[in-house]
């Protein structure tokens, strides 16, 4: 089965990392992928997709608003000859959707919406509706990403859960000690963590905002931030403001980011919007208790008062009430932390590889195109 795979970027994100894990559990098996993104400075992850054996190469522009990605968008695809092409875009998707209309013996078109509707801005929503027919199938990442779909749209799409490789988390808590040691924790500290690059959707006001409230009761906590992103010195400048330099740990973008998690106490998402964010699937193979923002898949993930808590968007005193009702309670946190490796098992790469790739077989062969021909 060829594949090409087509996004923005591969900057340090869910659906860059998903296409990671992908690369590592499915090429050169029944897969033989390569993948294409448009902007050269998002290259974080280029060369993990490399090393899981994915060509990988850039359309050489820096923004979208560059049009000479389009141009060069068609003969890419034309000259990769596969058999599906996969868009993990929104606005990448629809350019692929028209060029491979002019394409003979065009292959199948993916795409797959990694975000809620209403996360992109109307005039991407727009285009993506008006070409949403295009595609041979859609995929969303979960059920609640499915329902953001306007009501005509979702009759075509299917749901695929991700998933992560729970194998290789599940040891990490065991080196714990270690990786805290080498950040300069204490063992007995209470030590959260976010993972989550610094963008709007990601919720950082609500986050620092919640963190100073738990703060301020008197209790020893420490936040590491694991991210990086354009709103970087309004993050920075909240922290000043609200006095929290001496309490949160900036540590950019970090290729052990599920090493530090793992070593953490709780894991702390406020986001806005979600699609299916994989890092929660990560904490829950590393055992470790998340406080999160009712957004995206994360209900459907985790119970409420089971694996974690579920707080409302926006609301950073449920936040902090969560946050302080786990650095209280130990024996909660043990519950929660084997609840969570538990409930891992159900997320494990290897079924969603399989469904991914059970999809892929099913529109090549509905697509027959018979004999493959090139065009001009």
């Amino acid at each position: 089965m060829r594949a090409l795979w087509l996004i923005k970027g591969l900057g340090p994100g869910g659906a860059e990392q998903q296409l990671v894990e992908l690369a590592r559990h499915a090429q050169g098996r029944t897969l033989d992928a390569q993948a294409i993104y448009v902007l050269s400075r998002k290259d974080r992850l280029a060369p993990s997709l490399v090393e899981a054996g994915v060509p990988t190469r850039s359309l050489g522009v820096s923004r979208l608003s560059d049009l000479r990605w389009l141009w060069r968008l068609r003969p890419a695809i034309r000259d990769a000859d596969v058999d599906i092409v996969h868009s993990h875009s929104p606005l990448v998707a629809v350019a692929a959707r028209l060029v491979v209309r002019t394409i003979r013996s065009r292959p199948a078109v993916i795409s797959t919406e990694h975000n809620v509707w209403q996360a992109r801005r109307w005039p991407t929503r727009i285009a993506n509706a008006l070409t949403f027919g295009l595609d041979d199938l859609h995929i969303a990442v979960s059920q609640r990403v499915r329902d953001s779909f306007p009501r005509p749209l979702r009759r075509s799409a299917v749901v695929i859960d991700h998933g992560v490789d729970t194998a290789a988390i599940a040891p990490m808590a065991e080196r714990r000690g270690a990786t805290r040691s080498a950040l300069g924790l204490r063992d007995d500290q209470i030590v959260l963590c976010t993972i989550a690059n610094f963008r709007w959707q990601k919720g950082y006001p609500e986050l620092l905002g919640g963190i100073r409230s738990v703060i301020d009761t008197g209790r020893d906590v420490r936040l590491l931030i694991i991210g990086q992103g354009p709103l970087e010195s309004e993050v920075v400048s909240l922290c000043e403001e609200l006095d929290l330099l001496g309490h949160v740990t900036l540590l950019g973008h970090r290729f052990d980011a599920v090493e530090i998690l793992a070593a953490s106490d709780v894991f702390v998402l406020a986001s806005r919007h979600e699609g299916y964010p994989i890092v929660v699937l990560e904490a829950l193979a590393a055992g470790v208790p998340i406080v999160s923002t009712d957004v995206g898949a994360v209900p459907s993930v985790v119970t409420e008062g089971r694996e974690g808590r579920i707080v409302p968007v926006g609301d950073s005193a449920a936040l902090a009430q969560a946050v302080i009702e786990l650095v209280d309670d130990p024996e909660l946190r043990m519950r929660m932390s084997a609840c969570a490796r538990e409930r891992s098992r159900a997320f494990d790469i290897t079924a969603s590889v399989a469904r991914l790739l059970d999809v892929y077989r099913a529109v090549a062969q509905r697509r027959d195109r018979g004999p493959r021909h090139r065009s001009g």
